[in-house]
Protein backbone atom coordinates (compact mmCIF):
# COMPACT_ATOMS: atom_id res chain seq x y z
CA UNK A 1 0.00 0.00 0.00
CA UNK A 2 2.83 2.40 0.77
CA UNK A 3 4.29 1.87 -2.71
CA UNK A 4 0.90 2.61 -4.30
CA UNK A 5 0.53 5.78 -2.23
CA UNK A 6 3.98 7.20 -2.90
CA UNK A 7 4.87 6.00 -6.40
CA UNK A 8 1.58 5.77 -8.24
CA UNK A 9 -0.68 8.33 -6.59
CA UNK A 10 1.95 10.55 -4.96
CA UNK A 11 0.07 10.42 -1.65
CA UNK A 12 1.74 10.12 1.72
CA UNK A 13 -0.25 8.10 4.24
CA UNK A 14 1.55 9.62 7.21
CA UNK A 15 0.67 13.21 6.32
CA UNK A 16 -2.63 15.03 6.47
CA UNK A 17 -3.14 15.59 2.76
CA UNK A 18 -6.54 17.28 3.09
CA UNK A 19 -5.28 20.73 2.14
CA UNK A 20 -2.80 19.82 -0.58
CA UNK A 21 -3.64 21.52 -3.86
CA UNK A 22 -2.18 18.74 -6.00
CA UNK A 23 -4.54 16.04 -4.67
CA UNK A 24 -6.78 16.60 -7.65
CA UNK A 25 -3.95 15.41 -9.87
CA UNK A 26 -2.63 11.97 -8.87
CA UNK A 27 0.44 10.87 -10.80
CA UNK A 28 -1.62 9.13 -13.49
CA UNK A 29 -4.71 11.31 -13.12
CA UNK A 30 -7.09 8.54 -12.04
CA UNK A 31 -7.41 5.49 -9.86
CA UNK A 32 -9.27 2.42 -11.08
CA UNK A 33 -10.20 -0.32 -8.66
CA UNK A 34 -10.39 -3.69 -10.40
CA UNK A 35 -11.60 -6.65 -8.39
CA UNK A 36 -13.28 -10.02 -8.78
CA UNK A 37 -17.07 -9.93 -8.85
CA UNK A 38 -17.55 -11.88 -5.62
CA UNK A 39 -18.59 -10.41 -2.29
CA UNK A 40 -15.09 -10.52 -0.79
CA UNK A 41 -13.74 -8.38 -3.60
CA UNK A 42 -16.69 -6.03 -3.24
CA UNK A 43 -15.80 -5.55 0.43
CA UNK A 44 -12.16 -4.89 -0.47
CA UNK A 45 -13.25 -2.28 -3.02
CA UNK A 46 -15.39 -0.65 -0.34
CA UNK A 47 -12.45 -0.58 2.06
CA UNK A 48 -10.28 1.13 -0.57
CA UNK A 49 -12.99 3.76 -1.10
CA UNK A 50 -13.25 4.19 2.67
CA UNK A 51 -9.48 4.65 2.97
CA UNK A 52 -9.50 7.27 0.22
CA UNK A 53 -12.46 9.10 1.77
CA UNK A 54 -10.81 9.02 5.21
CA UNK A 55 -7.26 10.02 4.23
CA UNK A 56 -7.64 11.89 0.93
CA UNK A 57 -11.27 12.94 0.58
CA UNK A 58 -10.29 15.56 -2.00
CA UNK A 59 -9.69 12.72 -4.47
CA UNK A 60 -13.37 11.80 -4.35
CA UNK A 61 -14.28 15.11 -5.91
CA UNK A 62 -12.99 13.73 -9.21
CA UNK A 63 -14.12 10.79 -11.33
CA UNK A 64 -11.95 7.78 -10.66
CA UNK A 65 -14.14 4.72 -11.14
CA UNK A 66 -15.87 4.15 -14.47
CA UNK A 67 -17.62 0.90 -15.44
CA UNK A 68 -20.47 0.25 -17.93
CA UNK A 69 -22.59 -2.79 -18.80
CA UNK A 70 -22.24 -4.96 -21.88
CA UNK A 71 -25.28 -5.62 -24.07
CA UNK A 72 -24.49 -9.34 -24.33
CA UNK A 73 -22.84 -10.23 -21.05
CA UNK A 74 -24.70 -9.07 -17.97
CA UNK A 75 -22.33 -8.41 -15.10
CA UNK A 76 -23.77 -8.15 -11.61
CA UNK A 77 -21.92 -6.03 -9.11
CA UNK A 78 -24.04 -6.90 -6.11
CA UNK A 79 -26.31 -9.66 -4.90
CA UNK A 80 -29.40 -7.36 -4.81
CA UNK A 81 -28.76 -6.48 -8.45
CA UNK A 82 -28.61 -10.18 -9.37
CA UNK A 83 -31.75 -10.96 -7.34
CA UNK A 84 -33.59 -8.15 -9.09
CA UNK A 85 -32.62 -9.58 -12.48
CA UNK A 86 -33.47 -13.09 -11.31
CA UNK A 87 -36.95 -12.03 -10.18
CA UNK A 88 -37.66 -10.31 -13.50
CA UNK A 89 -36.23 -13.02 -15.80
CA UNK A 90 -38.48 -15.98 -16.60
CA UNK A 91 -36.76 -19.37 -16.96
CA UNK A 92 -33.52 -18.05 -15.49
CA UNK A 93 -32.79 -21.58 -14.23
CA UNK A 94 -31.99 -22.61 -17.83
CA UNK A 95 -29.16 -20.12 -18.02
CA UNK A 96 -25.73 -21.38 -16.98
CA UNK A 97 -24.44 -19.19 -14.18
CA UNK A 98 -21.05 -19.01 -12.61
CA UNK A 99 -20.11 -17.24 -9.39
CA UNK A 100 -16.50 -16.26 -9.98
CA UNK A 101 -14.06 -16.58 -7.12
CA UNK A 102 -11.12 -15.82 -9.36
CA UNK A 103 -10.30 -15.54 -13.03
CA UNK A 104 -10.58 -19.08 -14.34
CA UNK A 105 -9.05 -18.89 -17.82
CA UNK A 106 -6.29 -16.95 -19.52
CA UNK A 107 -8.87 -15.54 -21.94
CA UNK A 108 -11.00 -13.78 -19.31
CA UNK A 109 -8.54 -10.98 -18.49
CA UNK A 110 -7.92 -10.45 -22.22
CA UNK A 111 -11.65 -10.13 -22.81
CA UNK A 112 -12.03 -7.83 -19.83
CA UNK A 113 -9.26 -5.47 -20.86
CA UNK A 114 -10.22 -5.49 -24.54
CA UNK A 115 -13.69 -4.25 -23.54
CA UNK A 116 -12.77 -2.13 -20.53
CA UNK A 117 -15.37 0.55 -21.35
CA UNK A 118 -18.14 -2.01 -20.81
CA UNK A 119 -16.95 -2.66 -17.27
CA UNK A 120 -16.72 0.91 -16.01
CA UNK A 121 -19.09 2.70 -13.67
CA UNK A 122 -18.99 6.47 -13.65
CA UNK A 123 -18.61 7.75 -10.12
CA UNK A 124 -19.65 11.35 -9.49
CA UNK A 125 -18.78 12.59 -6.03
CA UNK A 126 -21.57 14.20 -4.03
CA UNK A 127 -20.02 15.42 -0.76
CA UNK A 128 -23.24 15.22 1.24
CA UNK A 129 -24.67 11.90 0.05
CA UNK A 130 -21.38 10.06 -0.49
CA UNK A 131 -19.70 11.04 2.77
CA UNK A 132 -22.86 10.06 4.67
CA UNK A 133 -23.02 6.71 2.86
CA UNK A 134 -19.38 5.93 3.63
CA UNK A 135 -19.90 6.84 7.29
CA UNK A 136 -23.02 4.64 7.43
CA UNK A 137 -21.10 1.67 6.06
CA UNK A 138 -17.96 1.94 8.18
CA UNK A 139 -18.89 3.71 11.43
CA UNK A 140 -19.75 1.10 14.08
CA UNK A 141 -21.75 3.68 16.07
CA UNK A 142 -24.19 3.93 13.14
CA UNK A 143 -25.00 0.20 12.86
CA UNK A 144 -28.76 0.68 13.45
CA UNK A 145 -28.86 3.48 10.89
CA UNK A 146 -26.92 1.23 8.48
CA UNK A 147 -29.49 -1.57 8.87
CA UNK A 148 -32.32 0.86 8.08
CA UNK A 149 -30.37 2.23 5.10
CA UNK A 150 -29.78 -1.27 3.68
CA UNK A 151 -33.42 -2.22 4.25
CA UNK A 152 -34.60 0.94 2.49
CA UNK A 153 -32.31 0.31 -0.52
CA UNK A 154 -33.44 -3.32 -0.73
CA UNK A 155 -37.11 -2.32 -0.62
CA UNK A 156 -36.47 0.44 -3.17
CA UNK A 157 -34.74 -2.02 -5.52
CA UNK A 158 -37.65 -4.45 -5.16
CA UNK A 159 -40.14 -1.72 -6.14
CA UNK A 160 -38.26 -1.20 -9.41
CA UNK A 161 -38.73 -4.82 -10.50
Amino acid sequence: MIWINNKILRLNYGENNANRNDLSKPHYGKLMIMADQDQDASHIKDLVVNLIQYKWSNLLKHDYIEITKDNYVIPFYSIPEFEQWQASTPNWQKIEMQIPHSISTAEEPKEYFSNIDRHRIIYKYDPIKDDLAIRLVFNSALSDDRKDWIKWHTEDANKKT
